[in-house]
C-alpha cells in the first residue's frame, strides 16, 4: 500500500481545518414585532388582511385604527404602531 508520509497527511489536515472550523458571523438581532408579522402574514404578499390580524387578538380588535389609509391591508408600518419601541435605557410606557 502505498501511503503519503504521517507528516504529509498532518499537513494536509491542518490546511483543511481553517475553513471547517471557520466561525461564522452571528446574525443580526431578530426584531420580534417583525417575526409576529411575518408569521400572521401566512400568504406571503407583505400585508395582514382583515382575516390574517383577526388572528390576533392584539390587534384585530384595532384592525380599522391601524389601517390608517384604508385600503383594508395593514402594512408593516401600519402594524408596527400598535408595538411602541422605547429608546434604548429606558422603559416603554415610562
Amino acid at each position: 500500500m502505498n501511503r503519503p508520509p504521517r507528516l504529509v497527511r498532518a499537513l494536509a489536515a491542518l490546511m483543511l481545518a481553517p475553513p471547517l472550523m471557520a466561525q461564522t458571523a452571528p446574525d443580526a438581532p431578530v426584531d420580534p414585532v417583525r417575526a409576529a408579522f411575518d408569521r400572521a402574514d401566512t400568504d406571503h404578499d407583505g400585508r395582514l388582511s382583515r382575516a390574517e390580524a383577526a388572528k390576533l387578538p392584539t390587534v384585530g380588535p384595532k384592525f380599522e385604527q391601524y389601517d390608517e389609509n384604508r385600503d383594508g391591508y395593514l402594512s408593516f408600518e401600519e402594524y408596527r404602531t400598535g408595538f411602541p419601541v422605547a429608546p434604548a435605557g429606558t422603559t416603554a410606557g415610562a
